[in-house]
């Protein structure tokens, strides 16, 4: 993949509370993409030690905010009928099955 990134297809169906903090977090053995951000860390850190339901959620928001905007994740919202729309996504191809081929996409 140019640039040396690595991709992997993840579909999930549920999102568990807290759950984001094994995929993006710093030393988590489950991120897969070595993602690494300490404004998020210090976010999961506050969202584990915070009580109040409605406030975690705000935490967790913020977080996914930092992700996304870091292009973390190139998250698909719909795997029945995918676009990239952005003129920074290059090699995008509709899918001819199931399955989007995004060994080939790079944004630049």
């Amino acid at each position: 993949i140019p640039g040396g990134a690595e991709a992997i297809n993840i579909s999930l169906s549920y999102q568990q509370e807290g759950i984001w903090s094994l995929w993006f977090g710093s030393e988590s053995t489950l991120n897969a993409g070595k993602y690494s951000n300490a404004e998020v860390d210090a976010l999961f850190d506050q969202a584990k030690q915070t009580e109040v339901p409605a406030d975690r959620a705000a935490i967790y928001a913020e977080a996914a905010t930092y992700i996304t905007d870091d292009a973390a994740w190139l998250f698909v919202v719909s795997d029945l009928n995918p676009r990239a729309v952005s003129p920074e996504v290059h090699n995008f191809r509709m899918a001819q099955s199931w399955f989007v081929d995004l060994t080939e996409i790079w944004v630049g």
